[in-house]
């Protein structure tokens, strides 16, 4: 007798569906990507924060992670780190889902751990591909050709996810992030030339325009200060 199931759904002799934590703020993406992975017969948990995203899978053991990188409070490049850092998280796959395009997060995340980094928009075939082999090692394409064909029949979701342009608050959040990986770069350069200036200083004090330099170094120091509070600021109040 034929086999009258639709593509993607395991009989209760099968082997069972695989769960996946998708970790997104974005209430539209929680949605659109988890109603996508639903119909690819995956089971989907969802954290719209990081402790929510650690506490899931230290409770639940996902066999997948999904993890966008901008978020308030915990960044996505946190989570992971402690994903993998963790003994008993750590064999778990990650795949980032980012509107980030940047090489060098790209290369930080793949340092830390990730399986596979994907862009926002994503197109549904490059992500259920990319699950696919994550999980299983292989690719789907008939399958996935016909969960497409299911999305555009039922007008579920658009062919490319994540849809729209970011949001004025995705927006601030990515130049926070920017910001604040910029300070850090700077200030241990900035340190160490303050502590080479301090010794020249004391070795030559009649130098009077070292005072002024450090006087300069002393604003620079505040700016920093000031705008890495502002890149630390949770989102909410824009």
């Amino acid at each position: 007798m034929a086999d009258s199931r639709p593509p993607g759904t395991v009989s209760p002799t099968e082997t069972r569906r695989h769960r996946i934590l998708l970790v997104d703020d974005e209430p539209e993406v929680l949605t659109i990507v988890g109603n996508l992975l639903a119909l690819a017969d995956y089971e989907v948990d969802q954290a719209a924060d990081g402790p929510t995203a650690l506490k899931n899978v230290t409770e639940n053991r996902p066999d997948l992670v999904l993890l966008d990188l901008i978020m308030p409070g915990m960044s996505g490049e946190d989570v992971l780190r402690r994903l993998k850092f963790n003994p008993v998280t750590k064999e778990i796959p990650v795949i980032v889902l980012s509107a980030l395009d940047e090489s060098g997060v790209m290369g930080r995340c793949r340092k830390a751990g990730a399986l596979d980094y994907l862009v926002k928009p994503v197109d549904t075939e490059v992500l259920l591909t990319a699950i696919d082999k994550a999980l299983l090692g292989h690719e789907r394409p008939e399958r996935i050709q016909q969960i497409r064909r299911t999305l555009e029949e039922k007008n579920r979701a658009a062919p490319v996810l994540g849809l729209h342009a970011p949001s004025r608050n995705r927006d601030v959040d990515s130049l926070r992030q920017e910001l604040a990986e910029l300070i850090g770069s700077i200030q241990p350069v900035l340190k160490d030339f303050e502590t080479r200036l301090s010794t020249t200083r004391y070795q030559h004090p009649q130098i009077e325009e070292l005072d002024a330099v450090a006087i300069r170094i002393d604003e620079l120091e505040a700016l920093l200060a000031s705008l890495g509070d502002w890149a630390r600021r949770a989102r909410d109040e824009f």
